[in-house]
């Protein structure tokens, strides 16, 4: 897998050099109407996945935060508080980024996805 994203690291560095200033997905795609389409679906699958990705997060925070908690109508709302604080903080965080956002996710996905791809399938298998 390592051997996989480094070549393709390098083959990507070969071919475009330092003309490669953006995310390589977008950068390279032109002006035309199929590269308008492909944007459209591209965002409309970050919109669309982005209730996949933030799911996990709030469950641990709602088990955590509201776990003594009895079934009414001040723990339902205090979790739909909790979940759009949660949304806010994300866009909160993506509009202060900015340009560097492309940077930070490459940071954060290689100090979490690293672990859950190389080191929990050999320590579960362990």
């Amino acid at each position: 897998m390592a051997v996989i994203y480094i070549s393709f690291g390098q083959f990507c560095v070969t071919a475009w050099g330092t003309e490669l200033t953006t995310p390589l997905i977008t950068d390279k795609l032109g002006h035309e109407w199929p590269s308008w389409v492909v944007k459209a679906l591209f965002s409309i699958n970050l919109l669309f996945s982005f209730p996949l990705v933030i799911y996990p997060a709030v469950i641990i925070g709602d088990n955590y935060l509201f776990k003594g908690w009895v079934k009414s109508p001040k723990r339902m709302w205090g979790k739909n508080l909790f979940r759009l604080i949660m949304v806010g903080i994300v866009v909160l965080l993506t509009v202060a980024l900015k340009q560097k956002l492309d940077k930070f996710l490459a940071i954060l996905g290689s100090l979490t996805c690293t672990p859950v791809a190389f080191i929990f399938p050999s320590l579960f298998h362990f």
